[in-house]
């Protein structure tokens, strides 16, 4: 089996080490397991690039996956100590999606962090939700006065969906999956921001110390990366932060703004034409401008790559 299981009390995690050794790790977080496809595909391509890796998930020994619901930074923050301890100086986080938002939670909090790899993020923490099966058809619904993340037991603030289950089916998997046919979740978001409370959820950007490299794509349909990701920079300037902030747009990408070589990793066969078919599959923009997407991810890893070089 690729990689090694780590018990730190009640966290667990899998630790990846790069073949050749290195004083730089970082920790990834993408979906829902610590070992998953994706997990070991992002260990691989990062111990190419020269790093250790450590695999967090939003879930503790031996327990199911019900989605992001209060999950406890302090995961983040006894792994980021569980590496300095073992022979790491340079500690990195990385995430996409709503993974990539919580990366940029975590180094608000967490001073030991130094480099954040962030795809595709939105800029505030939203709700949290489950995922499994409510009333035999949806899939995926909010948890009510719950935080995506929590701190030292307590909730972190949160922009909240204000959407019943049904609405909140309707404007992710149900209605706007129909309407649209790829992942669309465009209803959602947009309706968030127009929702009292929406700015308690916006994440102290400006309280990050670390290297941030954000990378989105106009086309994104799942939430509006590119809007949030100006809405960093320009909140960064206007609290006069010295946050270095290196951002990456694009035109063409789809949410699946990921390293190319990252999602290679995680094909079974194919190699580039798989992440094509892949990424077509769920976005309309990735059926249409394959070459494009393909280029963007090119992109993608060439500024990843740089990062963590001159990291």
């Amino acid at each position: 089996m690729y990689g090694h299981r780590i018990y730190a009390g009640k966290f667990t995690w899998m630790y990846y080490p790069a073949k050749t050794k290195t004083n730089k790790a970082i920790i990834v977080s993408l979906g829902d397991s610590d070992r998953d496809n994706l997990v070991k595909a992002a260990a691989k391509y990062l111990n190419k690039a020269g790093c250790n890796v450590l695999a967090v998930a939003p879930i503790g020994r031996d327990l199911k996956y019900s989605g992001w619901h209060n999950f406890p930074l302090e995961t983040y923050e006894q792994a980021a100590k569980w590496l300095l301890a073992h022979g790491n100086k340079k500690i990195g986080v990385t995430g996409g999606s709503t993974t990539g938002m919580l990366s940029l939670l975590t180094a608000a909090y967490i001073p030991d962090i130094s480099l954040v790899l962030a795809y595709t993020p939105s800029d505030f923490l939203m709700q949290g939700f489950y995922i499994g099966k409510k009333d035999g058809h949806i899939p995926e619904w909010p948890a009510k006065n719950q935080s995506c993340a929590a701190w030292r037991g307590k909730p972190v603030p949160y922009s909240p969906f204000n959407m019943s289950d049904e609405d909140y089916y309707n404007a992710t998997y149900g209605a706007a999956l129909r309407a649209h046919r790829e992942i669309y979740s465009l209803p959602l978001f947009r309706h968030m921001e127009k929702q009292p409370g929406f700015e308690n959820g916006l994440m102290l950007i400006e309280n990050i110390k670390a290297k941030i490299v954000v990378f989105g794509a106009e086309d994104d349909t799942l939430w509006d990366t590119c809007k949030y990701i100006r809405r960093m920079k320009k909140r960064l300037a206007e609290k006069e932060s010295n946050t270095e902030f290196e951002v990456h747009i694009y035109k063409r990408g789809t949410h699946f703004v990921f390293p190319q070589g990252m999602l290679k990793e995680a094909m079974p066969f194919g190699g580039d034409l798989a992440v094509r078919l892949f990424v077509g599959i769920a976005f309309k923009s990735g059926r249409k401008y394959p070459k494009e997407c393909e280029k963007t991810r090119r992109d993608v890893e060439k500024a990843t790559i740089r990062a963590i070089k001159s990291w």
